[in-house]
């Protein structure tokens, strides 16, 4: 015999929902995708881009600011040890609805061939009235972490999208 289950979503997925939306609330939305990439070159070049803009650039073991359009100027970021511990993530603060696109970030080595490369679909929809730091954090996963531990997503997905609702964010494959 099986059970099949009743409810639409489990308990577990109504639990994370209410920590999400109290996360939400205080400012704390930081969506996290990521899969490491261990052992880069210590040349290599990482590049985020959005309608072939320049969202962020790290070559030359640096970020280059001045290389990002300036729709994205002081608004991204990415680990100081980017290329030792493989986490590719790239964090985007105040997302706003003109940031709505698909991502793409491809790592090159010093003779520029291409790597890997990973498409992260994002939708926002609204914007953030306050002032406090609200962020996406997107990169080369398939795991969903809200509030810094919590997990939803099949890790096996290779493409995602992300949709943010006012204070609301849904995942679904691509």
């Amino acid at each position: 015999m099986f059970l099949v289950p009743t409810e639409r979503f489990p308990s577990w997925a109504k639990a994370l929902l209410v920590l999400l939306a109290v996360g939400l609330l205080v400012g704390a939305l930081l969506v996290h995708f990521r899969q490491t990439t261990p052992d880069l070159p210590k040349d290599a070049t990482v590049r985020w881009d959005c309608s072939y803009r320049t969202v962020h650039l790290y070559e030359n073991r640096s970020d280059q600011p001045e290389k990002q359009h300036q729709d994205y100027k002081d608004r991204t970021e990415m680990k100081k040890d980017l290329l030792k511990t493989g986490d590719l993530s790239l964090t985007l603060k105040y997302p706003k609805e003109t940031d709505t696109g698909r991502y793409r970030c491809e790592v090159y080595n010093q003779d520029g061939n291409r790597l890997r490369v990973k498409r992260v679909k994002l939708e926002v929809k609204g914007q953030y009235e306050d002032t406090e730091q609200r962020s996406v954090c997107l990169s080369l996963v398939g795991c969903l972490s809200l509030i810094g531990c919590l997990s939803l997503v099949d890790p096996l997905n290779s493409s995602s999208h992300l949709i943010i609702y006012n204070l609301s964010v849904r995942v679904t494959g691509m």
